[in-house]
């Protein structure tokens, strides 16, 4: 065994000597500490879903039983294998996390996109596609998070949900004004959710007029987000604050889990804006 490798042998990284066929020759005392019973090879260590194969390399495994999460670092030696365990990161973990939340999102797109393909009536077509570009919000959201803070900057996130609301039409006359402001994701799912609904009903009922997406705030001071248009607005016996529509529902529901003072204008078209504090953390 190479020199270095003895040293991490001897400093405490879980590390074990395999054979060729990756059975069990050695385990050192730091993984001996995190072994049940009597594994015989590598691949009794490591749970099934995660099992590599012996390849050389560095994955992430879980290791059985208590299914600790782990990178695996498979080195070759002369006459088998070095296999060495490094604890995650929380980054690390965060990254999978959000990878695997991408990845299941994306198979839920899937399924309302073949449970649409099955439906004749446009309305329930559309209905489906909304629910559609609200998970794709998600998604756009897991991919953008930062794994080191699990936070995300939610200016740059608008302006990637705008792109994709737009669906590659020309925009609107578009006043764009936003500035960075970091959010937990606690914060900025229910948002995410918010400005599909207000950007989408714009552009839905106003398209051709003028559109206002703007976000502001600084660190530890409250967060304005508004929407507004100038097109045709709610009918004059309608109030935004009452309106029964299931995007007006969604609003007021999702605005109360951020804690967000919510303003209307329908005067001259529609006006949204949303006021709330930052968390610090999360």
């Amino acid at each position: 065994m190479p020199a270095q490798e003895w040293t991490a042998w001897e400093r405490g990284v879980a590390t074990a000597l395999l054979d060729a066929r990756g059975d069990l020759v050695e385990v050192n005392p730091a993984l001996q500490r995190q072994l049940q019973g009597s594994p015989r090879s590598l691949r009794e260590l490591i749970h099934p879903e995660d099992w590599p194969g012996l390849e050389g390399g560095q994955v992430r495994v879980r290791l059985q039983p208590g299914l600790t999460r782990c990178e695996l670092s498979l080195i070759p030696l002369e006459e088998g294998w070095l296999a060495q365990f490094f604890p995650c990161t929380r980054a690390a973990d965060l990254r999978d996390f959000y990878h695997r939340a991408k990845n299941h999102l994306a198979v839920i797109s899937s399924l309302l996109q073949m449970q649409s393909n099955l439906m004749d009536d446009d309305l329930v077509k559309r209905a489906f596609g909304d629910c559609q570009m609200r998970v794709h919000c998600l998604a756009l959201l897991y991919s953008q998070v930062h794994p080191d803070t699990g936070r995300l900057d939610f200016g740059a996130h608008l302006r990637q949900l705008l792109d994709m609301l737009l669906e590659g039409r020309t925009p609107p006359k578009l006043d764009l004004r936003l500035q960075t402001v970091e959010l937990s994701m606690d914060q900025a799912v229910p948002l995410s959710l918010i400005a599909h609904e207000l950007i989408g009903n714009s552009l839905r009922h106003a398209w051709g007029a003028w559109l206002e997406i703007s976000l502001e705030g600084r660190a530890h001071e409250r967060v304005r987000f508004t929407v507004a248009d100038n097109g045709p607005g709610l009918p004059p016996e309608v109030e935004a604050s009452n309106a029964r529509s299931l995007g007006f529902r969604l609003v007021r529901t999702l605005s109360r889990q951020i804690r967000a003072e919510v303003a209307w204008g329908t005067r001259g078209g529609m006006r949204c804006s949303l006021t709330f504090l930052p968390k610090e953390k999360g």
